[in-house]
């Protein structure tokens, strides 16, 4: 539940980044060709890659969290049934992202 939780609120800031890559890019357009200087040009192309990788991202922890649950809601209607090591290593892989992913926004 801390993971879902955790991805939850990644989930909600990556759409926070989205839309102000989406408010910048409209402003760039609305401003007219005599307005756009060369480091918003940058800048947009910057927030464009960032939200390229924030949505790989994205990708990436929807189907680990899709997987999870429904392991989760195999182990709900069979208690007894143990967690596979391949879970065990997913639910490790899926800390290290997430710590990957703390330090990749820290940098953003």
């Amino acid at each position: 539940e801390a993971e879902k939780k955790t991805l939850l609120e990644m989930d909600a800031i990556n759409t926070q980044l989205l839309q102000q890559q989406h408010n910048t890019s409209r402003s760039v357009r609305s401003s007219g060709p005599s307005r756009q200087d060369d480091s918003l040009k940058r800048q947009n192309v910057t927030l464009k890659q960032k939200v390229r990788l924030l949505e790989d991202h994205n990708r990436v922890y929807r189907d680990r969290i899709e997987k999870l649950e429904a392991e989760l809601k195999s182990l709900k209607t069979n208690p007894f049934k143990r967690l596979g090591s391949g879970v065990v290593a997913s639910l490790a892989a899926l800390e290290e992202d997430r710590k990957l992913r703390a330090q990749e926004e820290e940098e953003i």
